[in-house]
């Protein structure tokens, strides 16, 4: 089991999806699991998940009809197994240091 659950919602970000997954894969910390809920996504965002999926098992690739934001979130938890969770916009990206730092805080802070 994962110490991190890194939920990213996808809809239609083939522009800036490689940076986000690209930024979670070089993440200093490596126990973590990223579970890509594509939300029905109409451009070529699925084959980038897919391709992501297939060079790193973390990466996890759910596929659901379109429904929106906070339900694409709610479905990648309901996939998530690590003790914490961490959600990344698709068209964001995150610093490599970013869950080594938020784990170490939350062991330290004791947070749930």
């Amino acid at each position: 089991m994962p110490k991190i659950s890194v939920i990213v919602p996808v809809y239609n970000v083939e522009k800036y999806l490689r940076r986000c997954l690209e930024s979670i894969k070089n993440q200093t910390f490596t126990d973590w699991e990223a579970i890509c809920v594509n939300d029905g996504s109409p451009d070529d965002s699925a084959s980038i998940l897919e391709e992501f999926a297939t060079m790193d098992a973390r990466f996890k690739v759910v596929n659901k009809e379109n429904g929106g934001l906070s339900d694409a979130r709610n479905v990648g938890m309901q996939y998530a197994t690590g003790d914490y969770i961490l959600y990344v916009d698709s068209d964001d990206f995150i610093r490599p240091q970013t869950m080594e730092i938020a784990y170490a805080l939350a062991l330290r802070d004791g947070s749930d």
